[in-house]
């Protein structure tokens, strides 16, 4: 089965990708080789190993005892005091959650904690610099600060050096004990602010119905005038945007420096999978859509071939830059041989650690509670993490020995994960991915003939 394909730029040159190496070469040199693979042979090969729940088990457990643990997620609150109309656990998505009034118990906190530490410091012996890392998720997770704060005193007495301390919030529960709290404890806050006024109360809004913009934008002064450094240094913005976004407004809002907003530091395209949420946009509004990003695109490409990189916008870093730098530095000529996870973004079971409220462990914050991995009474379960990635083999990884394009996915257990296992929703997102990659490639290298240089990029 072939594991390549062809592109033609708009100078009407043809090159051809190998998914087999990741390098891009004329379609003229390439015409005599003949990139063939035989996916059945190797496909059997890792099939036959991965359903072999021993091998699993002791592979994860080899990896992790040196490599997983490096990050500890504790999920403290299903509740929220906001009632955004996007939220993974507002009741749109078919495979998530609802918010509820679940929070973690300190005594669950603690012994997560003490599971993470563990293990934490036998990694750490292989890579001093490293640093413990704990995330608190909601829910909103201010909700529970008292029990922030606790967990927070108790690491910092077990664990006398440097830990690192984050969390993403909606911004509207701070005030100056929690601020200084913060501050004093080096906290790096991811904020969710979609945009202006306008764009961010069109859905982050309260439980009755009113936007939060004004509130947020109040408590960013507040942490600015009590340490400017800090709301510098430690304070970013997550944006979400969909269909009805007004992408321009978007663009200017980020684009323009204001002295009471952090700095951006991620833009995401609201989740499609497992909701209808895209059907409630009429064929002219998509329409609008995907005509302004193509529009921006067009500024950005212009901009890249006659400006100053150093004057690049944050919104076109991360709409733009980061997905084509993604394309630039994709994997080369090396083999994709991990046996038990060969093709998709997803991490190694343990490579970081999220815990729920009740004290489950799960691989990530983003995935449902369908497959734990184990809980902070006992630890990993390597027969869970096998369990799961068996199912993930089944449902998702089989279909993938066909896939041209392994070394661009972005698709993790998150995006595959439903109530009862993993699938794929809608059932042509793989095709979808592999269309919008094969763009991107065709206009990147479009641009490189056109005289774009490589140090656009590295930098």
């Amino acid at each position: 089965m072939s594991r390549y394909f062809t592109f033609e730029t708009k100078n009407g040159n043809e090159y051809i990708y190998n998914d087999l190496d990741g390098t891009i070469s004329p379609l003229e040199i390439s015409k005599s080789k003949k990139i063939e693979y035989d996916c059945i042979e190797e496909f059997e090969k890792n099939y036959n190993r991965v359903m072999n729940k021993g091998y699993i088990a002791n592979w994860v457990n080899e990896y992790y005892n040196g490599n997983g643990f490096k990050q500890l997620n504790l999920i403290i609150t299903e509740e929220c005091n906001l009632r955004c109309k996007y939220c993974s656990f507002s009741g749109e998505y078919d495979n998530m959650r609802i918010h509820s009034s679940n929070k973690m118990s300190f005594i669950t906190a603690r012994k997560a904690v003490d599971l993470y530490l563990k293990h934490f410091i036998k990694i750490k012996r292989r890579n001093l610099f490293l640093k413990p890392s704990v995330t608190f998720f909601g829910g909103e997770p201010l909700l529970e600060f008292e029990l922030i704060k606790n967990i927070v005193e108790y690491m910092k007495k077990i664990y006398p050096t440097e830990i690192l301390f984050s969390f993403t919030t909606n911004g509207t529960i701070l005030n100056k004990e929690i601020i200084n709290f913060l501050i004093e404890n080096k906290f790096h806050v991811v904020f969710s602010l979609n945009g202006d006024k306008n764009e961010h109360d069109r859905l982050r809004v309260r439980k009755n119905g009113n936007g939060t913009f004004d509130k947020i934008y109040d408590n960013f002064k507040k942490i600015a005038d009590i340490d400017l450094q800090y709301f510098n240094e430690n304070c970013n913005v997550l944006a979400c945007y969909d269909t009805g976004t007004d992408m321009f407004g978007l663009k200017d809002f980020f684009s323009n420096e204001k002295k009471y907003i952090p700095k951006l530091s991620r833009i995401n395209k609201i989740n499609g999978s497992y909701t209808n949420w895209y059907s409630r946009y009429s064929e002219d509004q998509r329409k609008q859509y995907i005509n302004s990003c193509e529009v921006l695109k067009n500024e950005y490409f212009k901009f890249l071939n006659t400006s100053n990189i150093n004057e690049e916008t944050e919104f076109n870093k991360y709409f733009f830059e980061i997905p084509l730098r993604m394309l630039f530095f994709r994997p080369q000529n090396n083999k994709q041989n991990n046996p038990i996870l060969p093709f998709s973004a997803s991490c190694i079971p343990g490579d970081k650690i999220s815990v729920s409220t009740a004290g489950k462990i799960y691989c990530c914050e983003r995935v449902n509670y369908t497959f734990d991995i184990g809980d902070v009474d006992n630890g990993i379960n390597l027969e869970n993490i096998s369990y799961m990635l068996i199912k993930y083999w089944d449902s998702i990884l089989k279909k993938c020995f066909n896939c041209p394009m392994t070394r661009f996915c972005t698709f993790c257990y998150a995006i595959f994960n439903t109530k009862e296992g993993f699938d794929r929703d809608p059932n042509n997102i793989c095709e979808n991915k592999f269309k919008k990659v094969k763009e991107e490639i065709t206009d990147l290298w479009g641009m490189f003939e056109d005289g774009l240089g490589e140090k656009q990029f590295v930098r």
